[in-house]
């Protein structure tokens, strides 16, 4: 299988994103949908729109990260970000998922490392958590590939759709 590992890129959300970030979640609400407490089953591209424009400000105040992930052509293969930022105590928790068709990949691996890479170029923070639903085996297997170091299982530390899950909780420490 080929693997888009050294042709990906990560870039902060642009207006012109919207149409294609709201096909890549539609597109691929049955993989996302169940591990993301955001998407829902009437998600709507002004779901999409409030989500982008939100994501600037945040981003200019220091409060999330978000970032497209995307190819040499642009092509957006999925998305990650770090949110839930704590000044006080230097971390935050980082998320990501992979558009349906680029799933398998290597994609959510690299864009994981290079959103760990951008914080601790570009932050103070000292730590980055991720928190994946014990059941989401993919996903607690691209923060293993990316190297995040297992903490432990943090007993209903997770809400999914009205419903609380154990979760896997790894972490990046600054080098």
């Amino acid at each position: 299988m080929e693997t888009a590992f050294e042709n990906i890129a990560i870039r902060p959300y642009v207006l012109g994103d919207i149409p294609r970030l709201y096909d890549a979640v539609i597109e691929s609400a049955q993989t996302l949908g169940p591990w993301m407490s955001w998407y829902h089953p009437s998600y709507s591209i002004q779901d999409t729109q409030k989500w982008v424009v939100s994501q600037a400000s945040a981003f200019a105040r220091g409060e999330e990260y978000g970032f497209a992930i995307v190819d040499k052509q642009d092509r957006l293969l999925g998305a990650c970000g770090v949110h839930h930022v704590e000044r006080a105590n230097k971390y935050g928790t980082m998320g990501y998922w992979t558009r349906a068709i680029y799933t398998g990949r290597g994609v959510a691996t690299a864009g994981v490392k290079l959103l760990a890479n951008w914080v601790y170029a570009n932050t103070d923070l000292c730590r980055i958590e991720i928190l994946c639903a014990v059941d989401n085996t993919a996903g607690c297997r691209v923060a293993e590939k990316a190297g995040a170091a297992f903490v432990g299982i943090m007993q209903q530390r997770v809400c999914l759709h009205s419903r609380m899950h154990d979760a896997a909780m790894y972490a990046f420490l600054r080098p």
